[in-house]
Parts: structure tokens; C-alpha cells; sequence
């Protein structure tokens, strides 16, 4: 060792991937892919903040909602301007959470999911995973009493209207194994390099994977190409969102910073000599 050990941290939303690749809901695949025109990125919690909240952001921003990039970028660096709108798009976050795993209008009990912010949440932002819950997950699983999940799982219920949130979710959480198979790809890659650059793992959670490595140009720049790229290959036929997946480095968990895929050993030097500042 060199007495310097890095950490990095590589992570993707897989739960997001695989549920545009199973519903095709528009807006899922939207979020996770740049606009094709200009080549940014959509803001999740921007998206669903000016829907949920659509006429307190029309009074702030002075204009009709737009559900365009350019819109939604707007709106986004607005939050650092703007207290009301920093705000707006905090207040969206506790709805987002709960409704993405199977939450109920609950304003009634002090929540924050009225009716009207549930249905906008399932008719005009994710008609297509509500589809799949309806179409899909509710009638097969009624008239099956299983679902039959990725590796040839199947998750029985005798009672499918009392297990629908374990039902509906099993069908994208299950596919947490990728992560797992990732890290074995990985593994086996630089055991049998002779891991000259001395990686450790460290840690497997849902869609992220821990090690640690020596702190050189080499090593960095090793560990970016080789673990993305055990990270990212396909694994449905004719998928319809491909896999990403973003290494952080840096020498405690406060310290990371995220390094593009194929970084340059130019980029790692300057990512490095921060760090080490």
C-alpha cells in the first residue's frame, strides 16, 4: 500500500431503470435520460413539485407550466434564487417518497398527499406504472396467485388486494441482484489482474457498491473504467433504458467526488490533487 487508501463509491438508480424497462412509462424513462435536443438532464423533484404544486409555481415563475426541459431547468436554478421555490420543491419530496411506494391520500391526517396531488402523481406523471399496477400486477396475480419475477422467482398470495405494495414492488426490487452479480464481475476482474492496485471490497447495498484502492492515477482510473463497465451491460432483450452508473472517490464519505465515466488520467490528477489539498 502506499499508506493512502481511497474509497469510491459506485452507484445507480437501478430500482428507476428497471421499472421504466418493465412499465415503458414515458415519464420514468424521461427522468433517466438526457433530452435529446439540448442534452440536459430533467430534475426529478422539480418535474413533480411543478405538477403537484402547478399553480403556486405559475404565480412564482409568472409563467403557465411547460413540461419541457427548459421549463424544468428554470425552475430547478430558480431554488437557488428563491425561497418560495425552494421550498415548493422540498415540499414535494415527503409526497414523491410515499407515493412511489403505494401512499394514499392522507392530508386528512395531517399528511401530505391531498386527492388531487395523488392524482396527478398517477393520471399526468406515471400513467404507465399505474398501468402496469392495473393491467399487469393486480389480474395476474388475482387469477395466478403469483407473479412470476426476474430469475424465474415467483411471489404467491393468497390475498392479492392485502399484498399489492409487496406484489407491485417485488416485480423492480428484486432485480437488486444486479448489483450483486455486478460486484462478482468486478471481483473476479482484478483477482485475476493479480489486483495490482491492492481494491478491497467493502460494502454491497441495494444499488451501490463500497471499495477501497490505492490512491495513484493508475488505480483510479482503473477501478472507473472496469467497474462501470461490469456495472452497465444490458440484461433484457430490446431494454428500453440502459443502465448507468457514476464512480465517487475520495478518502471519507464526506470527502467524495463523482468522476465522469472514461475520465482522462488528466481529470483524475485534477480530481486527485483536490482531494489531497
Amino acid at each position: 500500500m502506499n499508506g493512502h487508501e481511497l474509497t469510491t463509491r459506485a452507484e445507480y438508480h437501478v430500482e428507476n431503470h428497471i421499472n421504466a424497462c418493465l412499465t415503458k412509462d414515458a415519464t420514468t424513462i424521461k427522468l433517466l435520460s438526457p433530452d435529446p435536443a439540448t442534452g440536459l438532464m430533467w430534475d426529478m423533484h422539480t418535474l413533480h413539485s411543478t405538477i403537484f404544486f402547478r399553480e403556486q409555481w405559475e404565480e412564482v415563475t409568472g409563467q403557465p407550466f411547460e413540461d419541457t426541459i427548459q421549463y424544468n431547468n428554470m425552475c430547478f436554478n430558480l431554488c437557488d434564487t428563491d425561497k418560495r421555490a425552494k421550498q415548493l420543491r422540498n415540499d414535494s419530496k415527503p409526497c414523491t417518497f410515499k407515493l412511489a411506494y403505494g401512499g394514499f391520500p392522507d392530508s386528512h391526517k395531517g399528511g401530505s398527499i391531498t386527492q388531487e396531488i395523488f392524482d396527478r402523481y398517477h393520471t399526468e406523471l406515471y400513467p404507465g406504472v399505474t398501468q402496469f399496477r392495473e393491467d399487469y400486477v393486480i389480474p395476474t396475480s388475482k387469477e395466478q396467485g403469483y407473479l412470476h419475477l426476474n430469475w424465474g422467482l415467483k411471489l404467491y398470495s393468497s390475498n392479492p388486494k392485502a399484498d399489492l405494495l409487496s406484489l407491485n414492488n417485488a416485480n423492480f426490487q428484486g432485480y437488486s441482484d444486479l448489483t450483486l452479480i455486478s460486484a462478482t464481475k468486478f471481483r473476479s476482474l482484478y483477482l485475476a489482474d493479480g489486483n495490482p492496485h491492492n481494491i478491497i471490497g467493502l460494502n454491497i447495498i441495494h444499488d451501490a457498491l463500497y471499495y477501497e484502492l490505492d490512491d495513484t492515477l493508475e488505480a483510479i482510473q482503473w477501478v472507473n473504467n472496469n467497474l462501470i463497465a461490469s456495472m452497465i451491460p444490458d440484461f433484457l432483450k430490446d431494454q428500453t433504458v440502459h443502465l448507468r452508473a457514476e464512480c465517487d472517490f475520495g478518502y471519507s464519505q464526506s470527502t467524495l467526488q463523482t468522476l465522469r465515466n472514461n475520465a482522462s488520467i488528466e481529470d483524475i490528477n485534477d480530481m486527485l490533487s483536490k482531494l489531497r489539498a
